[in-house]
């Protein structure tokens, strides 16, 4: 299994996943496990995803304003997309606190790096994170 998780970025990165709309790579991470997201392949897969992703930004200037535009116009649903997965997730025994730290860990591991770059190079960039 850790040799499939290992192979599965270049897999996405080959099959074009870094052209794709931030709402569609959104709509990709929803269908994924929570448990899968967070497990230690899960984040590694995450973190080689978001540091193509950010290269990709530096060679394809256009689609890096493209991608923080769209942010920071969307980013309140995008939030409350990340809220609602997390929420989901939760048992009936699960408390707001819970939700809240599961969002905070999938807010920042999906889009930590990214918006950080955005801040650095693109003017006009802010976003209530």
């Amino acid at each position: 299994m850790a040799v499939a998780f290992k192979t599965h970025p270049d897999a996405y990165l080959e099959g074009g996943l870094l052209n794709l709309s931030v709402g569609d790579k959104l709509k990709i991470i929803m269908t994924v496990e929570y448990e899968d997201l967070f497990s230690k392949l899960g984040r590694n897969q995450i973190y080689e995803v978001v540091k193509a992703q950010i290269d990709y930004y530096i060679k394809h200037p256009g689609a890096c304003i493209k991608d923080a535009s769209y942010i920071k116009n969307n980013w309140d649903g995008i939030k409350q997309s990340l809220y609602d997965y997390c929420s989901k997730i939760t048992t009936r025994s699960g408390s707001p606190d819970v939700d809240q730290e599961r969002f905070n860990e999938l807010r920042d591991i999906l889009f930590e790096e990214i918006v950080n770059y955005f801040y650095d190079t693109v003017d006009g960039f802010d976003i209530d994170y």
